[in-house]
């Protein structure tokens, strides 16, 4: 959640909505070499009156990250689960979007919770 949210919070008020970055590793090699840059234009956020370092955006991003956490997750830290937050749902693609629940149910397996993300060896995005 932290990564989404730093991503976010650095490029989506330079870019246009369609360039909206997703994640994936490529963005790993931009963001190693931005963070080297303490000062970039990258870092401030256009929508405010203030220049925002890059400090700023990672403390913003952490506080952003740890909010939806604690409110998809609950507040107690301990009980976070990676499983928890990334799952898996298996459809039927015939009778499994059917509209009739006792069907679906039959057909449909999940949520089941799956290690690994988007960028990753054995990629489970």
């Amino acid at each position: 959640m932290f990564w989404k949210h730093l991503l976010a919070d650095t490029f989506h008020d330079e870019l246009p909505k369609l360039y909206w970055l997703s994640g994936g590793d490529h963005w790993f090699e931009v963001m190693r070499k931005l963070v080297k840059q303490p000062n970039s234009f990258w870092w401030d956020n256009k929508k405010t009156r203030v220049v925002e370092s890059r400090n700023q955006i990672f403390r913003q991003a952490f506080t952003k990250a740890v909010d939806e956490l604690e409110r998809v997750a609950g507040k107690n830290s301990n009980r976070w689960r990676w499983g928890s937050l990334h799952t898996v749902t298996f459809r039927n693609l015939t009778l499994g979007e059917s509209g009739i629940a006792p069907i679906e149910n039959l057909f449909n397996r999940g949520p089941f919770p799956v290690a690994g993300g988007s960028a990753i060896v054995n990629a489970t995005e």
